[in-house]
């Protein structure tokens, strides 16, 4: 092996997933370069495999980072924390390939082989919540935050819509505020508060949360699964917060932001004059959404009274740091 190429070996799988999310098709470029050398030992040869599905799975081709992850793990010279993360990562894709049963196996292996790995329990409670198996999903979203899962929104966000599911409103919301406590911009979870704050209104779909990559998880005690103490209802903004914008809901894409706009305009009239749209991407993982918001507004609360009156979703785009303080002072 050249020495140029040695160098690159070295700092691509010192990089490794880091790469693969920055840059994913020169790493894929770069990676099947030093892949083509025969003097690569298993187990470099297995870690650049993974840094290649990695970038793979970023550039949309789920297939061809089942194959990478497949052969890194066939040669069976991984480390064991790095087969359970190359578990992991085989089951992102074969979530996203539709193969659940496959991708629950994977997650489970992922878990047997590092007990505290939050982010495969969260994923878990993903495919179970797809199969309707709510029971197990509801464990697993509780183990995920029992372990430290390092964005807690996510697990919280799955228990919301487990309670929504089953009809159970008040809980749902208090794990809506929980996430928006913890992650303010945690957008999904505002969505759904503005949905259900909106009479009637049940039009927007609860997404799917797209599959957690492994973050490093605090060293704790696994407690039994139990519901999240309540949390107080987000308090209604006044007058007092000043100027802010609102916003009226979040959709898959810009053309469907456009239509609610024209819709919203050509009921409320006058409300808006001087006002534009503004539709603002927001990547959730493999999926983006569009928030449609305008503003802002002196009184941003009494202008959504009355956009929710008229039977559309609006909240103020402050209401994420109302959930947060209603957490702090909760008991």
């Amino acid at each position: 092996m050249s020495r140029r190429l040695a160098a690159i070996v070295i700092a691509t799988l010192l990089a490794g997933p880091a790469l693969a999310e920055e840059d994913p098709a020169h790493v894929e470029v770069t990676t099947t370069r030093i892949l083509q050398s025969d003097t690569l030992s298993a187990l470099d040869r297995a870690q650049t495999l993974v840094t290649r599905g990695l970038a793979r799975e970023k550039l949309s081709r789920p297939k061809d980072a089942y194959d990478d992850f497949t052969y890194a793990l066939n040669l069976h010279a991984l480390p064991a924390g790095d087969i359970a993360r190359a578990r992991f990562d085989r089951g992102v894709v074969l979530e996203e390939m539709n193969r659940l049963d496959d991708a629950v196996a994977d997650y489970t292996a992922a878990i047997n082989l590092e007990q505290r790995f939050a982010a495969a329990y969260n994923n878990r409670a993903n495919v179970y919540r797809r199969q309707g198996r709510l029971d197990d999903a509801t464990r697993d979203y509780n183990a995920s935050l029992n372990f430290g899962n390092a964005q807690p929104e996510y697990p919280l966000y799955g228990l919301g819509q487990i309670s929504e599911a089953l009809g159970r409103m008040d809980a749902a919301r208090g794990y809506y505020q929980q996430a928006l406590a913890a992650n303010p911009h945690f957008d999904l979870a505002a969505q759904r508060i503005g949905v259900m704050n909106t009479p009637g209104r049940t039009d927007l779909a609860v997404p799917l949360r797209p599959p957690l990559r492994p973050t490093t998880t605090a060293n704790v005690t696994l407690k039994p699964p139990a519901v999240p103490p309540a949390v107080p209802a987000a308090p209604r903004h006044t007058s007092r917060l000043g100027p802010a914008p609102i916003q009226l809901g979040a959709f898959h894409d810009e053309a469907a932001a456009s239509a609610e706009w024209n819709k919203i305009v050509a009921r409320m009239g006058s409300l808006f004059d001087g006002h534009s749209p503004r539709i603002l991407p927001l990547d959730q993982g493999t999926r983006r959404i569009y928030r449609l918001q305008t503003g802002p507004f002196e009184h941003p609360r009494d202008v959504c009274d009355k956009v929710e009156a008229a039977g559309f979703g609006c909240f103020p785009a402050r209401d994420a740091e109302s959930a947060q303080a209603a957490l702090a002072s909760s008991p």
